[in-house]
């Protein structure tokens, strides 16, 4: 399903840099990301994500 994510976001909204945090983390579009990325070491959201929310 996140391969299906990343070609959709290269192919159709034109993110020719899309990928996933697992695949390369220094992607320019990173549009998929591991939850052990969204989560501190206790399993709450970062930060960063908390923001957005």
């Amino acid at each position: 399903m996140q391969v299906a994510l990343i070609e959709y976001a290269r192919n159709v909204v034109g993110m020719e840099g899309a990928n996933s945090t697992e695949f390369n983390k220094a992607s320019e579009f990173p549009v998929v990301g591991l939850i052990t990325e969204w989560v501190d070491g206790e399993g709450w959201l970062s930060n960063a994500l908390k923001n957005l929310i």
